[in-house]
């Protein structure tokens, strides 16, 4: 399978694109403790938000939508927590991508390290960090509503599914919003570092 993302591509050698991220996890794996630290600050972090607010607001904007009486609302303290829980590891990996990609820098052949140094380099993770929770809020707040109305009501899909289904829904295009700024931060940093860098060297 050939990868997608912009930072991985043409990276790694003598297997082609296909050992590309093989070849960037194996040059990050004596930090790759660090990206697990931040992975599990994730899941965590994520955990808090859906039980203390994010949780009940969704539902709030979801009965906005969708009427109670059309969906199956009875669900289980059980079902809740594992579908708040696969959230929460998604959301921790997907924050965690950008620290393998750092760590693993050196097999990444579009990583511009001999033009960047080391203070420019680490600011590559907590953009990447803050373009992803930036996309996931939006996703929350925007576009999670909107494709929530989209299907039920212009498509009509979802008639019958419990609120922990139309949770995962929402969550999902939340994560894809975040992964989508995520992207667009990496390659923004790519492209606009090495120039930064050069002009602060003069």
């Amino acid at each position: 399978m050939t990868p997608t993302d912009p930072l991985l591509a043409g990276s790694g050698s003598g297997g082609g694109g296909r050992s590309a991220p093989r070849a960037v996890v194996a040059a990050a794996r004596g930090d790759l403790w660090k990206a697990l630290a931040i992975a599990l600050a994730g899941v965590i972090a994520t955990l808090m938000a859906l039980r203390r607010f994010a949780w009940a607001r969704f539902k709030s904007i979801l009965f906005d939508a969708v009427s109670p009486t059309e969906m199956a609302v009875a669900v289980t303290p059980f079902d809740v927590l594992r579908s708040q829980s696969l959230v929460a590891v998604g959301a921790g990996a997907c924050l965690a991508l950008p620290a393998v990609v750092y760590y693993g820098r050196g097999a990444v052949d579009r990583w511009p390290s001999e033009r960047l140094g080391r203070r420019t380099e680490a600011l590559f993770v907590p953009l990447c960090s803050v373009a992803f929770l930036a996309g996931v809020v939006a996703g929350y707040g925007a576009v999670g509503p909107a494709a929530v109305e989209v299907l039920f009501g212009d498509l009509g899909v979802g008639s019958g599914w419990s609120v922990v289904q139309w949770g995962e829904v929402g969550a999902g295009v939340a994560l894809l919003c975040g992964l989508v700024a995520q992207a667009a931060a990496a390659a923004a940093f790519l492209a606009v570092a090495p120039a930064v860098a050069g002009e602060a060297g003069r």
